[in-house]
């Protein structure tokens, strides 16, 4: 859970995907380029206390197989898209582009 005001590209996010667990985040930065609300995670609005209440509430009082298949889903989100081995490549991919590297 990540009820910031503001972030850019969280790493406590990405943790929590690659470990398959439910991230719920505020809508803030850059978390809706990783977390797509009820597919991969839980958006609520920033500085909305009672909006966590209630998601928080959800997820506490529902079996954990529920989130399952969001928790699979914001675990291929990770390997997809920011897994080391997708980092390293779009690092090569720049340093190719620049012509650091061929």
């Amino acid at each position: 859970m990540l009820p910031s005001d503001s972030e850019v590209i969280p790493n406590c996010i990405l943790e929590a995907l690659s470990l398959r667990k439910l991230a719920i985040a505020s809508q803030v930065g850059g978390v809706p380029e990783i977390i797509q609300s009820g597919a991969n995670g839980i958006l609520h609005p920033p500085q909305d206390p009672l909006a966590l209440a209630d998601i928080l509430k959800k997820v506490f009082t529902s079996p954990a197989k529920v989130w399952e298949p969001m928790r699979d889903a914001g675990y291929e989100t990770w390997r997809e898209k920011f897994s080391t081995e997708r980092m390293m490549e779009g690092l090569i991919a720049v340093y190719k582009e620049i012509g650091v590297l061929r």
